[in-house]
């Protein structure tokens, strides 16, 4: 009775059941963090939240993602570092600018860039094509 009342009042249909890709999101500023998780999961996708590298990194030692997500993080390194030992591994990155392309894919597992900027749809979008 209470999921149904909490279902009519989001507005949405529950999709937990749809809910086969993981997302790990890193980003050690918080509103973003729970900005990027309420409009993943409220699409579809299973997210685990990490606030900066030693959390994703144990995160990452525990469950393997469809897709690594990484926002602002100050070493940005570690990860990647980290990452190279785990095959198969999808990375894309959430950016402010182009400058930060050039560096990042350099790294062999970054499959893909999202704009901070982009609309929702359209952020929406390049995840479900970075997940094929």
């Amino acid at each position: 009775m209470i999921n149904s009342f909490l279902k009519k009042l989001m507005g949405k249909k529950d999709k937990t059941k749809l809910r086969t890709k993981t997302i790990i999101f890193v980003d050690e500023r918080w509103e973003v963090r729970q900005t990027i998780n309420t409009l993943l999961t409220k699409n579809g996708y299973n997210v685990i939240l990490a606030a900066g590298n030693g959390e994703c990194i144990e995160k990452l030692r525990k469950v393997k993602p469809n897709l690594l997500l990484i926002g602002y993080v100050t070493t940005r390194g570690k990860i990647l570092d980290y990452v190279k030992k785990i095959k198969k591994t999808r990375v894309a990155y959430l950016i402010t600018d182009e400058s930060e392309e050039e560096h990042l894919e350099l790294y062999e597992n970054v499959i893909g860039f999202l704009k901070g900027s982009d609309n929702i749809n359209v952020f929406l979008k390049k995840i479900k094509q970075l997940l094929k």
